[in-house]
């Protein structure tokens, strides 16, 4: 969008780095809006109607405000009244009631929440020269099956296509770099998503709920994914990394129920908290090489899990890391030195050996555990707490 230079945009780049910063300190978009005294568009932007179209002029190109057409079908004209349209403003089709909707190539710039609760919209094709989709564009569009993303689309933002729920299949283009977090939250029907080969960064809930999505393929210069991005997606039988040094955030597969089988990058150093949590479907982990840390929750409720192969450098398991999963065996190194509470808290062990360098067992670490008959524990441990083997009936 750099070619476009007028107040006008510049106004909206501004209002949307704002709603980024009040949203990363905890303040909602009202309060934004009463701070900046918010206006659709600058007061000296003069507004305009012609043929049905709302609009405003500035440097003698048009920004369409919303239309007063009566069909099941809009066509957004290139030019009108002799200006050319280049922007679409933000909320301009709120709630509209169009079927589909044209938007010319001469569109450059489209406002957040330009069609947001457009409960009939079905499909729409967005210009070649757009670079970013705004946030909440088209969340809440509840009829939404088919959308085009152009080629030159580098930012998703946060909840663009939040509550689809209609959509079924999305491709993601090359030239996308960013897929900021909501942004395919609650699409509960979307089976397929392609993602572009340049994405770095999926952002918190990013495809959160997504209840039909069954397989992800994750590009090779993705290098973050952040918390819960595929949270409850209770479908997703198989993920495949091609990047090794990808990052995750905590609870990024929490609840996915039918995920058997995770390679997870080759270069991960610690499992993040809850990553795994209640994936009721996963049967056996092998740990990367480098992997150091299992994070609370990390496993928690991982009812068919069964083994876990652990390499030699994990040294701290956090608390209910595999509480309540369906553990049968571990082996743990002679490097591990912490255990935390509940880490083994209602699993089916029967026995388990303590390395030398443990220290101290926990509250619960071993509770509820039924059918442990057997444990060495070291000299090196000097204390052991009260409830750590609460409910072990067969010790």
């Amino acid at each position: 969008m750099n070619d476009i230079i007028n107040p006008i945009e510049s106004y909206y780049k501004y209002i949307t780095n704002w709603r980024k910063i009040m949203k990363k300190i905890g303040l909602s978009f009202f309060t934004l809006i009463i701070v900046l005294g918010f206006f659709s568009l600058p007061v000296h932007a003069k507004s305009y109607e012609e043929n049905g179209f709302r609009y405003s002029v500035k440097n003698k190109k048009a920004y369409i405000k919303g239309s007063t057409i009566q069909s099941d079908t809009l066509d957004i004209p290139d030019t009108i009244n002799g200006f050319r349209v280049v922007g679409i403003g933000s909320r301009a089709f709120y709630k509209c009631t169009y079927k589909t909707i044209s938007i010319p190539e001469s569109v450059k710039y489209i406002g957040y929440g330009a069609f947001r609760k457009s409960v009939k919209l079905k499909s729409i094709k967005l210009p070649s020269k757009m670079k970013i989709l705004q946030s909440d564009t088209f969340q809440d569009c509840t009829k939404l099956t088919d959308v085009t993303l152009n080629k030159n689309v580098q930012e998703i933002e946060d909840s663009a296509f939040k509550n689809c729920v209609s959509l079924q299949k999305i491709i993601i283009p090359d030239s996308v770099k960013t897929i900021e977090g909501n942004a395919f939250d609650s699409c509960y029907k979307l089976t397929s998503v392609r993602l572009g080969k340049n994405v770095k960064e999926i952002g918190i809930r990013a495809f959160y709920k997504n209840y039909n999505l069954k397989s992800i393929t994750l590009p090779s210069k993705l290098q973050t994914i952040k918390d819960s991005a595929f949270a409850k997606c209770s479908e997703l039988v198989k993920v495949k990394f091609k990047n090794k040094n990808t990052t995750l955030g905590t609870s990024v597969f929490i609840q996915c129920k039918s995920l058997n089988k995770v390679v997870l990058p080759a270069n991960m150093k610690s499992i993040p908290e809850s990553t795994f949590a209640e994936c009721t479907g996963i049967k056996s982990v092998t740990l990367p090489s480098k992997v150091t840390i299992i994070k609370k929750n990390a496993f928690k409720f991982c009812s068919l899990l069964k083994t876990v192969k652990l390499n030699t450098k994990v040294y701290a398991i956090g608390d209910r890391a595999f509480a309540y999963s369906g553990l049968k065996t571990i082996k743990l190194n002679e490097n591990m030195q912490y255990i935390g509470n509940g880490a083994f808290q209602g699993t089916k062990i029967k026995d388990i050996k303590l390395g030398s360098k443990v220290t101290f067992i926990g509250n619960r670490v071993f509770a509820d555990c039924r059918k442990l008959k057997k444990i060495y524990i070291p000299v090196s441990v000097k204390g052991i707490n009260p409830g750590a083997f609460n409910n072990c009936i067969s010790l």
